[in-house]
């Protein structure tokens, strides 16, 4: 055997070793005529008994199957879809054996729902009155199988939703949720950020729009998306919705019970700096512990705390000495001043500080065994020549028209994977034990770098989907040379 020969089966078997995948099962699709390239993905996990709901959608059909909690495909279906205009995917409910999956347009004013019987072998289309009066769609959440809505007022009244069996919307509670200025208000002019410096009547005609973002918070997250002030995540019958209150220095928690609907309240105040006042700051979720950044162009700052407030652990670093918590090169990802280059590493710890201060600062951690992973940085949008805006080099990817798309609502870990296999910022990587120590090991690539080692070594796929079942994290993708979806255990 040559040594070229060798290293290239070596290089194969790395990478099909370092997803460390475990094919559940594959099956075929019943199709007929031409065979479009673009394809998208959903998956409904039932979580009260084990089942899984596979829909692939093209433009004008669509193909459902259901597999039992075995991975053993019980039934399938195959029929139109959706109008083109129906392009966002919010959410889903599950009645018996009747999964639906429900839609609306870009500007979330009209709504559609597809419902695919396995028991009868039908499917049902039909467009929906949800009447929000004045309010605006902010998010939604599944729990128990069954979709909740939240939508907003200018005046930040929260009015939480739900859609029942005959899927009619139902006022469950509404709540009064502060805001010291428009940066914390859950409704937003369209394109508007708050390091913009904006004419008067710019974006005075921009349609108001939801100003939360959903996290998953068990995956990596991209900067971008975390650096957003509000912030929502889900974990079992709890929501939580934290407010960036830069003006009153602290980060505000609201906590919404599913079940009792009681609304919770907490206050976290901001890190001070050892130097001066920090000019940004965020914050992040994750298990029962909130994380607080406070950064400048001289010094950055985090602390974890509990939901008590009591600080567990802090780190401080300033611009003439070197970041000791941090396992990777500083990366500044998107545009350089070099042709073609997209990607440079530094080292000096004021560079990152003026970098990242410059803009909007994040961070972002999950789990990983024996304690958390965790990215630390920020990112600038850049008005391009074109006009339009440009986050830190941000690639946008295009949804193949006619095909609706799943949004943060539906899919928040997939919608992770997609952003951050696809945006630029500057930052660095950083570990910690289960209690927040630092740990000093080396880079390693995280279950989204991997996943897409394993993509690119397979020729022709679509309908890729990242999502949790059962709590375990799964691929999914269809082969359009095999003309089969695959389902791989990550």
């Amino acid at each position: 055997m040559s040594k070229s020969f060798l290293i290239i089966i070596v290089s194969v078997f790395s990478i099909f070793t370092s997803l460390s995948q475990e094919e559940i099962l594959s099956f075929n699709l019943d199709e007929s005529g031409s065979l479009l390239k673009n394809k998208d993905s959903y998956s409904i996990s039932n979580n009260l008994n084990g089942d899984l709901c596979i829909i692939l959608a093209e433009r004008k059909e669509v193909y459902a199957t259901l597999i039992d909690e075995k991975f053993k495909v019980r039934a399938k279906i195959k029929s139109d879809y959706l109008k083109r205009k129906y392009s966002d995917i919010l959410g889903y409910n599950i009645i018996n054996n009747q999964y639906t999956l429900f839609a609306s347009n870009s500007r979330k004013k009209k709504f559609a729902a597809i419902s695919f019987n396995f028991d009868t072998q039908k499917t049902n289309i039909q467009e929906l009155d949800f009447d929000f009066n004045k309010e605006k769609y902010v998010e939604a959440v599944n729990f128990k199988n069954q979709l909740y809505i939240l939508t907003a007022t200018k005046e930040n009244a929260l009015t939480l939703r739900k859609v029942d069996e005959n899927f009619k919307l139902k006022t469950l509670k509404t709540y009064k949720v502060d805001a010291s200025n428009k940066f914390q208000k859950l409704l937003a002019r369209a394109g508007v950020d708050k390091n913009d410096f904006l004419e008067f009547g710019d974006f005075l005609f921009a349609p108001l729009q939801s100003n939360v973002i959903k996290i998953d918070n068990r995956v990596p997250n991209a900067i971008e998306q975390t650096a957003n002030e509000n912030k929502l995540y889900q974990k079992n019958n709890k929501i939580y919705l934290t407010i960036d209150d830069e003006d009153e220095n602290y980060t505000i928690l609201h906590s919404i019970n599913l079940e009792t609907l009681n609304f919770d309240t907490f206050l976290f105040e901001y890190p001070k700096g050892n130097i001066d006042d920090f000019k940004e700051y965020n914050s992040f979720i994750i298990d029962d512990k909130i994380i607080q950044l406070g950064s400048s162009r001289k010094e950055m700052k985090i602390v974890v705390k509990n939901f008590e407030d009591e600080v567990l652990k802090d780190f401080y670093f300033e611009k003439d000495t070197p970041i000791s918590i941090k396992n990777s090169p500083i990366i500044q990802d998107g545009q350089t001043f070099v042709p073609f280059v997209n990607r440079r590493e530094m080292e000096e710890t004021s560079k990152f500080l003026r970098k990242a201060s410059s803009g909007n600062i994040g961070i972002t951690a999950y789990k990983i065994d024996g304690g958390y992973s965790a990215i630390i940085g920020g990112f600038k949008e850049i008005v391009t020549n074109s006009g339009g805006m440009m986050m830190g080099g941000v690639g946008v990817q295009a949804a193949p028209a006619g095909v609706a798309t799943p949004t943060s609502s539906f899919n928040p870990t997939f919608f992770s994977y997609n952003n951050y296999t696809s945006t630029k910022s500057v930052f660095f990587n950083t570990h910690f034990d289960s209690n927040f120590n630092y740990v000093e090991k080396e880079e390693e690539k995280n279950i989204f770098e991997k996943i897409d080692d394993y993509t690119d070594s397979i020729k022709r796929i679509t309908a890729e989907d990242v999502f949790f079942h059962n709590k375990i994290l799964y691929l999914g993708y269809y082969d359009m040379r095999e003309k089969t979806f695959h389902l791989v255990k990550v």
